[in-house]
């Protein structure tokens, strides 16, 4: 052994580098593109031996389960697979580039804001694993075996594939402080590198954060209302208690020792001017999945979101969120009301304002699981309220932004971040004789405002319903406006303004 192997075998390893090997990586970055193919392939497996054969006897009579116990099993499975597909595609053109740690890193800051829609799938992860591992349907039972056995020995059981999304997340933060860790920081690579790793380590720290925010809450609502039972539903679709908690890591990734062992019409779409309209069966089926399946998001995003909501209704506006003379739960309570007060029936009113009032919110932290005791206890998760709301959350917005990434954003070759400001993000929700919902963002590039290669880019997503919000009827897409630094020079500005306001995009 060379001085220099055994100095390196002598040297303590950083810690993310030890978590890295833990799970099978290496600081090469050529491993990432090689485990991001095992995964993806894995991640095929539950679409083509359980989802999919599962979806296709809905409404037969062979039927095994319903349509929303299929979405309660596997979640959003279908949209990973679309978005792993083209990440494995970006890491795999990565490894062959000049420079591939940096190719890399910037694969992972183009991809990483879109991780966030993990945040739905660890937070009803064991709900499924509840209903896979105690469903008593002898018919399930046998579907599952016949699927085990069809796979082979050499493949793993349905709970450990609903589990492998839980372990991949933090894999990607885990690589980047690796190679970050490795190289040296006055290397051209280094600041990339660094930039992926710190994105990556962003978006695993506010998934984490919001688990543990509900976790806390759910627990607290417990503890203050100890004659409260909950449903087996109820217990089915819930985190770990705080006590259970603290037999686990402290990141959602169990330890290595812990994993479980084991309405169809022809779709066509158009573009005038700078909108994009699609009805594309796989596009829409991805936001019918993220609505449809959308619960504890809603409890989470509607305090954050309330006050860029403005309600439209026959009688005119009716909300706007940007009035701050209302507290924060007076305003919830407010909109919450308004959607009622024109989706439900005059009975189901007075039970929903019996319910309002007799929550006892004295601060923000009691506002989580009161939202979810008005929506599941008295309105209902199939309630027309409750499925209007369930478009106004983050993770609603994932499809349009993975798609514009991949058409529109792309000629640019640029990496867009969100607007903090108020303006940032708005809520406009129109009820009538059909339902809209229109949420507008604007992105911007990661240059500093002042930067003259600055720009920032306002789009919009609208979701139409019908009346009763059985129905997601169709989904736009439009680039609203674009706006460039003045000082921006001027075949970058033509780049910029055809790239985004141009006619040659689609989206299908």
């Amino acid at each position: 052994m060379s001085a220099e192997t055994k100095a390196q075998a002598s040297s303590p390893q950083p810690e993310y580098a030890h978590r890295a090997r833990l799970f099978g990586l290496s600081v090469d970055p050529n491993e990432l593109a090689s485990t991001e193919k095992i995964y993806l392939d894995r991640l095929m497996s539950l679409l083509t031996l359980y989802h999919d054969p599962l979806k296709k006897m809905v409404g037969t009579k062979k039927e095994i389960l319903k349509e929303d116990e299929l979405r309660r099993v596997f979640n959003i499975i279908p949209l990973l697979v679309q978005y792993h597909t083209k990440l494995h595609t970006d890491l795999k053109a990565a490894t062959t580039a000049e420079r591939p740690k940096a190719a890399t890193a910037h694969v992972l800051v183009k991809h990483a804001p879109y991780l966030r829609m993990y945040k739905d799938y660890v937070t009803n992860v064991k709900g499924a694993l509840d209903f896979v591992t105690t469903c008593k349907s002898k018919k399930f039972k046998e579907f599952v075996s016949t699927q085990e056995k069809e796979a082979g020995s050499k493949s793993m059981s349905l709970p450990s594939l609903l589990l492998l999304p839980v372990h991949r997340l933090p894999q990607y933060r885990d690589l980047m402080q690796s190679l970050m860790e490795n190289t040296e920081k006055k290397d051209d690579d280094y600041a990339v590198i660094k930039s992926a790793a710190d994105i990556c380590t962003e978006v695993t720290s506010q998934i984490n954060q919001a688990l543990r925010q509900y976790e806390e809450q759910l627990q607290k609502f417990q503890d203050e209302n100890p004659t409260v039972k909950a449903t087996r539903k109820d217990k089915s679709n819930a985190l770990l208690t705080v006590k259970e908690r603290k037999t686990t890591n402290k990141d959602f990734i169990p330890s290595p020792s812990r994993l479980v062992r084991g309405k169809s019409v022809e779709r066509e779409f158009s573009r005038s001017g700078n909108e994009v309209k699609t009805k594309t069966d796989v596009f829409v089926e991805q936001f019918c999945s993220t609505w449809q399946s959308a619960r504890n998001v809603v409890y989470k995003d509607l305090p954050r979101l309330v006050r860029r909501i403005k309600v439209h209704t026959p009688k005119g506006v009716l909300f706007e969120g940007s009035d701050e003379s209302r507290g924060l739960w007076e305003s919830i309570c407010s909109v919450i009301t308004v959607v009622a007060t024109t989706m439900e029936t005059k009975e189901t009113l007075t039970k929903l304002t019996r319910a309002l009032k007799a929550q006892d919110v004295k601060d923000n932290a009691e506002i989580f699981p009161s939202l979810k005791s008005v929506f599941e206890d008295t309105l209902g998760l199939n309630s027309k309220t409750m499925k209007v709301f369930k478009t106004v959350h983050q993770s609603i917005l994932v499809p349009a932004m993975v798609k514009l990434a991949d058409t529109v954003f792309k000629p640019l070759q640029q990496n867009f971040k969100d607007v903090k400001r108020p303006e940032g993000w708005q809520v406009q929700i129109h009820l009538g004789e059909a339902v809209y919902v229109i949420h507008t963002r604007i992105e911007q590039s990661l240059h500093s405002r002042e930067d003259p290669q600055h720009f920032e880019c306002e789009w919009a997503l609208r979701l139409s319903f019908d009346k009763n919000m059985d129905d997601l009827r169709a989904v736009f897409v439009r680039i609203v406006d674009v706006n460039t630094n003045p000082k921006m020079p001027k075949d970058l500005q033509d780049k910029v303004i055809t790239a985004l306001k141009g006619e040659g995009y689609l989206i299908s």
